[in-house]
């Protein structure tokens, strides 16, 4: 009769003997081992062949199997990107000691990362549909926008479920304590921050918050301001676009610390976005996806679910028909491994599909240049690499493995000639006296030749920019009478003005013997040196001296070793803030809306405001005086640009619709009349990719960072 407790006895005892006499087993006498060894040396050479073969076997499967997926990590789930950070006093890579969601940057990669990481409550941005581009607001962290009164007062209806990268859920405590720190800053500034600090924001409940902008009395709750009493920005929503921090990671931010790596948060972000700061290092920064991020896409209403959940969802549908449309619905979602989340309205339904984004990991990888950026595209170390420069765009479209891919024209960017009009308090201006003639500044716009910067200097990326609003925009005023290249027109200009060139002269002179000369400040980059090339040759053809070498300008040192450029640090610090320059070269970001308030109102020639050109209209106005006293008039005289601008960014963007339209059309009218600035291009990036990177799309993007904005569509093949 079968036993199974004497087998199990027997197999254990078993198990015992083996234990006790595995040496000899393994290394005795009678081992294994010298059985093996006896079997190897008989069959001499060809057991040799044998063990070389499946050493090469074992390597390979190690290699393709493990090693390069998770030792070198070059899998289909990781986008390594270069970037460019430069060199510190000790020739060693920079590097970025925090990511500071609030203030701007000029850092590429602090950009990159708040883009990522951190969510706005909406966005405003242009979309181009039918070949036109519209202002659209799109919601991120808020599920529904109500509007109560048209720019100036607003319901916000927050997501549920969000979550923070740690684990906490997204509430309308978050949103309360960003406007709070940002209302609180003082010692640094900005059109974002100047316009939150007229605005109130209340808390309705957990997942509802009410923005407005203040009454009479700064603490008047919004549903008692009157109406009448709350002023309109017009462009209220791209205003409020700021990044929303979580509550529970602020405290230590203010305004001594705001500027600084001394929050946690900077060093360690924590935001809802797509991907999570995972670790950084003295190389690279790398982040990782957030599992918890939901994503979805509408259906195309071709879809069939479309016409099997409208049958399902009506109240005319059988119950019995009900089951069976279900299961049909629920086969097709299975057989297409869908996840599907249905919005059912009134009158139709929003069917939309989880994505699930192929790319688990991104690794910033730091370089000191972009020579050595694009070498690592080159020898496959990275996937992508984004460029402001055409600096190697001929080459690297020589790489067959390497797809050139240009963005959009970014419609809010312009890069542009600013003359030097400030004026000194002894009545003597900084720049150049000449400057003051609109004549020669016009000369000097009619002397540039766009399309040589463009096709040549640019490699033909890039747009001319036909002043500060874009010519995709409804508010665009192509008869504003825009000074373009005519250099037969410059030259007659310059003789009525009274600039001459005589027969033994290279340059033009006036009466008193002057030349027509001038230095051209500009940060030294390889494509900025190319543009100032074209326009010292286009301004010397018409007999202007433009000096782009540093150290022939006044003041510098003109000694061979002496640098012959500026650095960026050094244009912001010892040109741009004192105003120490004759003409500067500068790019310049602007609202998706038209208000230019900033850049060419009076009232901003200083820092931190952006009227570079410190320019004031020539045309005067008046306007009720504000701070009137005792005696004193109740009018005042302006430049009536500052009118201009400063009324239409009070209209009802739809109420006052065409008010606010003929306003902008004055406003570049009267600028172009002035000729403050010579419009150049509006620029485009390029983005060189591995071509195993698929399904990036750059359309709809208005900065380098939003190339990113449909990362959960790339794949790695």
């Amino acid at each position: 009769m079968f036993n199974p407790l004497k087998l199990l006895e027997k197999i254990l005892y078993s198990i015992r003997d083996f234990v006790w006499n595995y040496p000899d087993k393994l290394i005795g006498e009678n081992s294994l081992r010298v059985y093996f060894n006896k079997v190897y040396k008989t069959g001499a050479p060809y057991t040799h062949f044998i063990m070389a073969f499946l050493s090469i076997v074992l390597i390979v499967f190690f290699f393709t199997q493990f090693n390069i997926k998770t030792v070198f990590g070059k899998n289909q789930e990781v986008l390594t990107e270069a970037v460019i950070m430069g060199i510190d006093g000790q020739g060693r890579i920079q590097k970025l000691n925090k990511v500071n969601p609030i203030l701007p940057t000029n850092i590429q990669l602090e950009k990159d990362l708040v883009e990522l990481i951190y969510e706005p409550l909406i966005r405003y941005e242009y979309i181009q549909k039918s070949g036109k581009w519209e202002p659209q607001v799109t919601k991120v962290l808020a599920e529904d926008v109500i509007k109560i009164k048209q720019g100036a007062d607003y319901e916000f209806t927050l997501k549920r479920g969000i979550k923070w990268h740690d684990g906490l859920e997204f509430t309308a405590n978050d949103v309360i304590a960003t406007f709070n720190l940002v209302s609180n800053l003082n010692k640094n500034d900005n059109a974002y921050i100047r316009a939150i600090k007229q605005l109130r924001w209340e808390k309705i409940d957990t997942y509802t918050v009410r923005l407005c902008t203040k009454g009479v009395n700064p603490d008047t709750p919004c549903d008692l301001i009157k109406d009448q009493d709350k002023h309109i920005f017009s462009n209220f929503l791209e205003l409020i676009s700021i990044k929303i921090l979580p509550n529970h990671k602020i405290s230590d931010i203010n305004d001594s610390t705001i500027d600084t790596n001394v929050p946690e948060l900077f060093r360690s972000p924590v935001g809802t976005g797509k991907y999570k700061f995972q670790y950084s290092s003295d190389q690279s920064i790398n982040l990782i996806q957030n599992n918890d991020y939901q994503i979805y896409e509408s259906l195309d209403s071709s879809n069939p679910l479309y016409d099997l959940y409208q049958k399902y969802l009506s109240n005319k549908t059988s119950d019995v028909d009900k089951q069976l449309l279900k299961k049909q619905i629920e086969v097709y979602i299975r057989n297409n491994n869908l996840d599907i989340r249905v919005k059912n309205n009134s009158d139709n339904i929003e069917l939309s599909k989880k994505i699930y984004p192929s790319i688990k990991f991104i690794q910033f990888k730091f370089y000191k240049n972009l020579s050595e950026a694009i070498q690592a595209i080159q020898n496959g170390e990275v996937d992508t690499v984004s460029s402001i420069s055409v600096e190697y765009k001929r080459n690297i479209e020589k790489f067959n493995n390497i797809k050139t891919l240009l963005s959009p024209v970014l419609v809010n960017q312009y890069w542009g000639l600013y003359f030097n009009l400030k004026t000194n308090p002894d009545g003597n201006t900084k720049g150049p006296k000449f400057f003051s003639d609109v004549n020669v500044r016009k000369a000097i716009s009619s002397s540039i030749n766009r399309d040589e910067i463009l096709s040549n200097a640019l490699l033909g990326v890039g747009q001319e920019a036909l002043g500060p609003i874009t010519d995709k925009s409804s508010f665009y005023n192509s008869a504003a009478g825009w000074y373009r290249y005519d250099p037969v027109k410059a030259r007659s200009i310059l003789e009525e003005a009274g600039w001459t060139i005589k027969p033994s002269q290279t340059y033009r002179t006036n009466k008193d013997g002057d030349e027509l000369k001038f230095s051209l400040y500009f940060v030294n980059t390889y494509d900025r040196q190319n543009i100032v090339n074209v326009i010292k040759k286009n301004l010397a053809d018409v007999g202007i001296n433009a000096i782009i070498d540093r150290r022939l300008q006044p003041g510098q040192d003109n000694s061979n070793n002496a640098s012959q450029g500026w650095s960026l640090e050094e244009i912001n610090e010892q040109i741009l803030t004192p105003k120490s320059f004759d003409m500067i070269l500068y790019g310049m970001n602007t609202f998706i809306d038209p208000d230019r308030y900033e850049l060419f109102d009076s009232s901003q020639q200083t820092i931190p405001g952006l009227n570079i050109a410190s320019y004031s209209g020539s045309v005067k106005s008046v306007k009720i005086r504000s701070d009137r006293k005792e005696g004193e008039s109740s009018l005042v005289s302006v430049p009536k640009i500052d009118r201009l601008l400063e009324d239409a960014r009070g209209y009802d963007p739809e109420a006052a619709a065409k008010k606010r339209s003929d306003s902008y059309n004055e406003f570049q009218s009267l600028l172009a009349q002035d000729a403050p600035v010579t419009f150049l291009y509006n620029p485009q990036f390029i983005y060189y990719t591995n071509s195993k990177v698929k399904k990036i799309d750059l359309n709809n993007v208005s900065n380098v960072e939003d190339r990113f904005k449909n990362i959960e569509h790339w794949q790695i093949n």
